[in-house]
């Protein structure tokens, strides 16, 4: 799942292998009003909902990150503020 963007864009991939690929992620795509909507198969909703859940858990706040100028050339970094 997380090399399904690399594998999709390889060139050396075929349509086919491109169409399996989708097939396996998508149980459907809709276009409405130029927007399309996926559904994804059972094993990918379960991943995206895991992936989401996840990410609420273990993002860090936004108020604890916070740029930082360092170096005389004032370039940014992201810093962490201790707890």
């Amino acid at each position: 799942a997380h090399r399904a963007r690399e594998i999709y864009l390889n060139p050396q991939r075929t349509q086919e292998d491109k169409r399996l690929l989708m097939g396996l992620i998508f149980s459907n795509l809709q276009l409405d009003d130029r927007q399309i909507k996926p559904s994804f198969t059972k094993a990918f909703q379960v991943l995206s909902n895991f992936t989401t859940d996840w990410n609420k858990i273990f993002e860090p706040p936004k108020e604890l990150i916070k740029p930082k100028l360092v170096g005389a050339s004032g370039s940014k970094t992201t810093t962490l503020l201790p707890g």
